[in-house]
């Protein structure tokens, strides 16, 4: 097949890339130390541009789009809160500018992160109680990962064994199923990416050929106007495939729900929190977390709890899902947001269907969110799931959405609650913290395990 000279020289696609805001740069270069990576690191923030070289997780050269090379770089471009980065492994020139070893270079950008964190403004927004500093985090994260170092490489051996006796395809399907990535972008040219906690890596898979049919099986051409469908896979399993349009031309948003619902325990969620969420049944929650992948698994863990209790009957509108609301008690199910066209949608939905509860996951219609807080000062169950990195920001950013002088009355009048969940100051599986507001008035009563 002859290939153009445009294509030739076409840029290949980052390996790994990102927000800060997503990732931190302090945890990226973690996690290619952890994992022994090889590769070009490029961070962008406004105006400014960093460049890392990685050798077998060691970082060997830093320099910036000022000249700027060596420890300096690594040390002020871990501060920087926005922006992104790509990285794309493959070999490096061997020569080192950088003598510290990446572990004692993070220890220090810890201990300066640390410094800005003790800023008097900083304590003073931030929860009473114990807090953990990087330093002592970034050390518990090494000892947590040398003693599991033997058990992960047996899991990693058992999981690429395991891959080895699949096709590509049912071991995307397996990936997907088990949670090791969000949802799986597939493009009408034969490319996969998955996408995990804002990170973007490529799936290798089948070749372009294959892809493309993969594709035509997927979204067959007579499907019209259609923007989302389900199709049955092995094991009787539910695939759900969306219709993105991108510049580079339409692309498949692929999900396979989990039957598995992060339960209340695990996350180290309290049972008086428990108790106060469950007062709020006359009005609307609202459920606010600093990621998207956070506001989900606090709305599904809130769900699997109710329907221990009894039963539920109603709908989950979101625009991908990521867990089966079937494996619930009582019938709940996933309602895609492309299948909300106007006004009132919701309003008929909840009648026609008897519904006794109605979760809104991502949700940016302004129609949809007046509906679902008018249900909700009918008596309906509503909860809201929202990202966002604060209470007045989630609420500020309903007030716009919602437009007019008497939102903010709306709001207050609407939602009982406000339930904030953000990840604990230590590493990966401490229990969450908690806040809960009975109105947007009163200051956060934190909640803790």
């Amino acid at each position: 097949m002859a290939v153009s000279q445009t294509q030739k020289h076409e840029k290949a696609p980052a390996a790994l890339e990102g927000r800060l805001s997503a990732v931190s740069l302090f945890d990226l270069c973690q996690f290619l130390m952890l994992n022994r990576k090889t590769g070009n690191l490029t961070v962008r923030s406004g105006t400014r541009t960093a460049y890392f070289t990685f050798q077998d997780g060691q970082v060997m050269t830093a320099l910036d789009d000022s000249l700027r090379d060596g420890e300096a770089v690594v040390l002020q471009a871990v501060q920087w809160s926005d922006g992104s980065f790509e990285f794309n492994p493959g070999p490096v020139a061997p020569d080192r500018r950088i003598e510290a070893s990446t572990e004692n270079l993070l220890l220090e950008a810890a201990r300066q992160l640390d410094e800005l964190r003790a800023d008097p403004a900083m304590l003073a927004a931030e929860d009473d109680g114990p807090r953990v500093s990087r330093q002592e985090s970034f050390r518990q994260t090494q000892e947590k990962a040398a003693e599991l170092s033997d058990l992960f490489r047996s899991a990693v051996d058992s999981v690429e064994a395991q891959a080895q006796s699949l096709g590509w395809k049912e071991n995307l399907y397996r990936i997907l199923a088990a949670g090791e990535a969000d949802r799986a972008l597939v493009s009408a040219s034969g490319r996969i990416h998955l996408v995990q906690s804002g990170l973007t890596t490529i799936y290798d898979g089948g070749s372009e050929h294959d892809v493309r049919e993969w594709w035509d099986e997927l979204w067959p051409r007579n499907e019209g106007s259609t923007t989302m469908r389900q199709t049955r896979i092995e094991g009787g399993r539910c695939l759900w495939a969306a219709r993105q349009p991108a510049a580079d031309g339409e692309w498949l948003v692929l999900t396979v729900p989990s039957p598995r619902v992060p339960g209340w325990e695990e996350l180290g969620l309290t049972e008086d929190l428990a108790h106060s969420l469950a007062q709020m049944d006359d009005r609307a929650l609202l459920i606010g977390a600093p990621s998207s992948a956070l506001a989900h698994a606090a709305l599904a863990t809130w769900l699997g709890r109710r329907s221990r209790s009894f039963a539920e009957v109603g709908w989950v509108v979101e625009a991908w899902p990521r867990y089966d609301w079937s494996a619930l008690p009582g019938k709940l199910a996933t309602y895609p947001t492309s299948w909300l066209r106007q006004r009132g949608d919701l309003s008929r939905l909840a009648d026609l269907s008897g519904a006794n509860v109605l979760a809104l996951r991502g949700i940016r219609s302004a129609d949809a969110l007046r509906d679902a807080l008018e249900l909700a000062s009918d008596g309906l169950q509503v909860i809201i799931a929202v990202a966002g990195e604060s209470l007045p920001q989630i609420l500020r950013t309903l007030e716009l959405r919602l437009g007019g002088t008497d939102a903010p009355n709306f709001l207050r009048q609407t939602i009982g609650a406000v339930w904030l969940v953000r990840p604990g100051p230590g590493p990966i599986g401490t229990p969450w913290q908690s806040g809960f507001l009975r109105s947007p008035e009163v200051d956060t009563r934190a909640t803790r395990s």
